[in-house]
């Protein structure tokens, strides 16, 4: 009896975590049809450029070192986070169909319910990054 409860758990386990998976797949298709890499990058660049109007005296070397080292990967894992709590596998593949389609006013329409939680993670990404950038440019002067 312990061996057909272990096996039944085994198998619900592996299942659930393929699930998982295959919904990370497709949160990770999304955001490489929807180039948010590419929008994450230029929204750091914006806040590079805001404080490199402040602080004209710090070296190209020093921006472009302190742009190397701005890591995108915590602000894209918790969109991850987001696109999976909020979406089902079925739902994930729909969404990347409709902005693969080229509907994106549908797409928007049906992202929507998360724009206030990629508002609030996006948000503290930026204060992040705007914190980080200033504690390393005192180093560079």
């Amino acid at each position: 009896m312990k061996n057909v409860i272990l096996i039944i758990t085994f198998l619900f386990t592996s299942i659930n975590i393929s699930g998982q998976q295959k919904r990370g797949s497709k949160i990770d298709e999304l955001i490489e049809i929807t180039d948010l890499d590419n929008t994450i990058s230029t929204f750091v660049n914006s806040i590079l450029d805001k404080h490199k109007e402040a602080n004209t005296s710090i070296s190209d070397h020093c921006w472009e070192k302190v742009k190397s080292e701005i890591d995108y990967e915590p602000l894209l894992d918790k969109i991850r986070g987001v696109y999976k709590t909020n979406f089902t596998e079925e739902e994930l593949t729909g969404l990347f169909n409709l902005y693969k389609s080229g509907n994106i006013n549908e797409y928007e329409r049906q992202i929507n319910k998360i724009d206030n939680q990629l508002y609030i993670v996006g948000n503290e990404f930026g204060k992040n990054t705007s914190k980080i950038i200033s504690e390393k440019i005192n180093n560079c002067r």
